[in-house]
C-alpha cells in the first residue's frame, strides 16, 4: 500500500511540474507567427543574410512571403527561416549551397529574445 501511495504522489508531482513547464522563461521566448514583434526591421519583409559580411539585407526580388512561390520555402518562412535558393519569381532551386532567408518579424523576435536574456543574466550577483 505503501508503494501505491508513493507512485501515486510521484505521479501527481510528475504532473504538475509537467503542466507548469511552458511557463519557464525560455519557453515563453518561442517564436509565433502570430505575433508582431516590434523591432526595426520591416516585420513583413524578407531579409537574406551576407556570406561575406555576415548580416541580414532586405531582399532586393521579395518584400513578402506571399511572394514566395517555392512551397518549402513559403511554409518554412512562415515559421520564421528557411534555407536554400530562390528564382528570380519565388520558385525553387537546386539546393546547392543554399542561402539563410528570414523575416523580418523573426530577426525582430532574435532581438528581442537576445535583450530579454541579457536583462536576465544583468540580474545576477557575483
Amino acid at each position: 500500500m505503501k508503494k501505491l501511495s508513493f507512485v501515486l504522489l510521484f505521479l501527481l508531482f510528475v504532473l504538475v511540474i509537467g503542466a507548469h513547464a511552458d511557463k519557464r522563461p525560455e519557453n515563453l521566448l518561442a517564436y509565433d507567427q502570430d505575433v508582431s514583434y516590434e523591432g526595426p526591421f520591416d516585420t513583413k519583409g524578407i531579409f537574406k543574410r551576407s556570406e561575406r559580411k555576415k548580416i541580414w539585407y532586405p531582399s532586393k526580388r521579395f518584400q513578402t512571403v506571399r511572394q514566395i512561390r517555392c512551397a518549402e520555402a513559403y511554409l518554412a518562412l512562415q515559421e520564421g527561416t528557411w534555407t536554400g535558393n530562390l528564382g528570380d519569381n519565388g520558385q525553387c532551386l537546386d539546393p546547392g549551397e543554399g542561402k539563410d532567408w528570414v523575416t523580418g518579424n523573426y530577426l525582430n523576435f532574435l532581438r528581442q529574445k537576445t535583450i530579454h536574456k541579457s536583462s536576465l543574466n544583468d540580474n545576477s550577483e557575483d
